[in-house]
Order: C-alpha cells, then sequence, then structure tokens
C-alpha cells in the first residue's frame, strides 16, 4: 500500500542534508524494457496545416516563438525559481488523481511561477501569440506510470481559458501514439482532446476518430542526422522528432518523477530522450556527458520553454519501467530545467527515506549525477532552487540545490 504523505520543507530540506551525506552503492540495472535501440522512420506530415482557429499555416516550428531557449554561453549562476505545490486531496482512496483538485493546483501552480500574472501564459510564453503551436510533451514510456492524463487536461484547459490559444494548435505528443492509448485501447488523454487539442505520436498518425489505435509508422517522423555526438555505434546519430522541430513552436515538458539505473531519476533533462530516435546509443558508458549535450541540441533546448513536473504518483525505488511505489500528491514547475531537477534529486531522496513498508532507502548514488554537474558547466540552467511553496503557513520560499551539496553531483 502506497504512502499519500506529503512532506513539509522542512523535512524536504532535512532529508536533502542527510542525502548529501551518504550514497548507495548497488550495480547499474540491466536493459530498459521498451527502450530499444532506434525508433523507426515514419511517414508523412499528419499535423501541419493550418487550424479551426483560422490560423494560418506555419513552416518549421520550434523556433518562430521559442526565444532563445534557456542554454547559456557560460554556467548560470544564482539560482532559480521553481514552484511546487502537495495537497494530499488530489488522490482519492484509490490513488486516482482527482481532476478539480489538481486543476485548482496547475492553476496555482502556474499563477505563482508567474509572479502572480492573471493570465501566467502571458509572463511564461511571452513571445507567443494565440496561434503558436504548443506541444505538451508526455511521457508513456511505461505504461504503468505515464503522465496524468488529469494534469494534461488541466494544463490545456489553462492554455486555453488563461492563455486564450488554438486548442487545435495544442498537440499532446509522444514517440508513439499507441503509448498514449490504456489497455483497453481507450486514449487517456481523451478529456485534454475533448477541450480540441490534439494527439500525434512520431512514429504513429491518429486514426479517423482520434480513439482507436493508431497504424504504426505513418507519423511525421524524424530529421536528419546531427553530427558531432558520441555514442555506443558511431554511425548512428540522432535525428529529432518532427513534432517538435516542424509541428511546433513551443514545447511544455510533462515529465513524470521516476527512478532511473543509469542517471538515478528522469524528469527535466532525461526527458529529451523521448525527444529523437535512438535514445539505447546515449546510454551507458555515455549517457552522463551526452544527457547535457543532447538536451542543448538548439531544437530541443530553444523550444523547452517551462517543465511541469508529475509527481502525483512517483516511482524512485527501481527503474523508469517500474509502477509508482510513491504517492506525494505533488506538481512542480520551472522555467530553467536544471533547477527543477535539482529539486526534483532532493524529493526523490527525501521520498527514498520514507517507503510505504521495510526500512529507508539510501539516497541515489552520486556517481550516477555527474550529469548535473556537466549540465551545469554547459550553461542548461542553474545549480541552485529557490522553491516556492503556496501554502497557509506563510512560509513560502526555501532555498536549495546543488549549490548547497556540491558533492550530489560528483
Amino acid at each position: 500500500m502506497m504512502t499519500r504523505k506529503g512532506m513539509t520543507r522542512r523535512e524536504l530540506i532535512t532529508g536533502a542534508a542527510g542525502a548529501a551525506a551518504a550514497a548507495s552503492v548497488s550495480g547499474l540495472a540491466g536493459c530498459f524494457p521498451n527502450v530499444g535501440g532506434q525508433w523507426p522512420d515514419a511517414g508523412p506530415d499528419v499535423a501541419g496545416g493550418g487550424s479551426a482557429c483560422g490560423c494560418p499555416p506555419r513552416d518549421g516550428g520550434g523556433r518562430s516563438s521559442a526565444g532563445d531557449g534557456n542554454a547559456k554561453s557560460g554556467p548560470v549562476a544564482g539560482s532559480a525559481k521553481v514552484v511546487t505545490i502537495q495537497r494530499d486531496d488530489s488522490l482519492d482512496a484509490n490513488l486516482k488523481p482527482q481532476s478539480e483538485v489538481v486543476q485548482s493546483m496547475v492553476d496555482s501552480l502556474l499563477f505563482n511561477l508567474s509572479g502572480g500574472a492573471d493570465n501566467p501564459w502571458s509572463v511564461l510564453l511571452p513571445d507567443a501569440d494565440r496561434c503558436t503551436r504548443i506541444g505538451l510533451k508526455v511521457n508513456c514510456l511505461a505504461p504503468r506510470t505515464p503522465t496524468s492524463p488529469v494534469l494534461v487536461h488541466a494544463i490545456v484547459h489553462s492554455l486555453k481559458e488563461k492563455g486564450g490559444f488554438c486548442p487545435s494548435n495544442i498537440i499532446i505528443w509522444e514517440r508513439y501514439l499507441t503509448e498514449m492509448l490504456d489497455s483497453n485501447k481507450n486514449n487517456i488523454y481523451a478529456e485534454a482532446l475533448g477541450l480540441g487539442a490534439r494527439a500525434v505520436g512520431t512514429n504513429e498518425a491518429p486514426s479517423p476518430d482520434g480513439v482507436a489505435p493508431a497504424i504504426r509508422g505513418t507519423g511525421p517522423g524524424y530529421g536528419e542526422p546531427l553530427d558531432g555526438f558520441e555514442g555506443k555505434d558511431p554511425g548512428v546519430a540522432p535525428r529529432i522528432s518532427k513534432v517538435l522541430a516542424d509541428l511546433t513552436d513551443v514545447t511544455i515538458n510533462v515529465p513524470v518523477l521516476k527512478a532511473h539505473p543509469e542517471c538515478g531519476f528522469t524528469v527535466a533533462l532525461k526527458g529529451c530522450y523521448g525527444m529523437f530516435d535512438c535514445p539505447q546509443n546515449y546510454h551507458h558508458p555515455y549517457l552522463q556527458d551526452a544527457m547535457p549535450k543532447l538536451y542543448a541540441i538548439p531544437e530541443i533546448n530553444k523550444s523547452v520553454r517551462l517543465t511541469i513536473m508529475d509527481a502525483l504518483r512517483a516511482s524512485v525505488t527501481a527503474n523508469n519501467a517500474s509502477p509508482p511505489d510513491r504517492s506525494p500528491a505533488r506538481i512542480s514547475a520551472s522555467l530553467d530545467p536544471l533547477a527543477l531537477d535539482c529539486y526534483a534529486l532532493d524529493l526523490a531522496n527525501q521520498l527514498r527515506t520514507k517507503p510505504p513498508r521495510g526500512a529507508p532507502l539510501p539516497p541515489l548514488r552520486t556517481d550516477r549525477l555527474v550529469w548535473m554537474e556537466n549540465a551545469h558547466k554547459l550553461g542548461i540552467g542553474a545549480r541552485s532552487y529557490r522553491l516556492v511553496t503556496p501554502g497557509a503557513d506563510g512560509e513560502d520560499t526555501v532555498d536549495g540545490g546543488l549549490a548547497d551539496a556540491e558533492s550530489q553531483s560528483g
């Protein structure tokens, strides 16, 4: 039975300090289920053209409304803002996320991240207009721990109602459309699609009714191979999803907090592995150096403007294909991907100290977290965070991150 207990800010800080003092020494896990070596090519563009709102067609994507991205010319100084909201009532007795509560959490999350703007998107996506094509990159690799449909629905609702964006220009996407279908072959993001959003798989197009299983191999596919990346197979270079590079202008990354046998955990930076075609080529022994470089690819870095971490339910003990083993009942967000990952590390380690049963687990191994310092050196984001936790106790912010525990990144 999974616990639904959330953590206070004091618990998080205390847990982070304990995490910095010790590390586990277990060996690397084996192959990852459902990852494979390279996703296949696909067919024609399935989401091009105009929209139901009368927006004109656009050529290309990931650039027109993406500004300069997050990567700088050198390490980012100071800390970055991370907002987190925890509500036990976001999960019912069966640990099912509750739509109305999650919508309230998302609204508060975006309100605080934007500094209290009535329309938070005018601050979070200042270059966007109503016709900007927005991609919501979900994580459905592990079918038992996908990005929560109610969270996606809440984000789409906010984009439509608060931001005034054309709903048919909001694309929910993954590598395969069938990864967004449940065992009953009903689209698990049907509520979001009911608001007018669309679902696209890089390698699968939606069926005519938008619900039935898609036909593999008819999605927009991937672009041309990129040079300059060393991987397991020197002849295999990454190719970026055309959903990100051509069919959308801005990406909101919506990952799930999960353990990972090579990089400790997956949230913001690891989420880029679902945005190109050969992720297995950049795992061990290349991951620690390759992952920050892959995230810094301009098509990815300039497109991803916001990351919203789904920690309503999480998996922090085994690997990224495991079912949820914690129920933090929490969502978090930042414009800075590395700062959010710094917070996610502290959160994951704190959750590991409070198992639903059995002895507390040691913190994540520091030798698997070298990618965090490498990302900081590349200028992807800040190595510390200023955590904003809206609540009734008046204690709204705390500081934390790698600046407070440099040993976390090796």
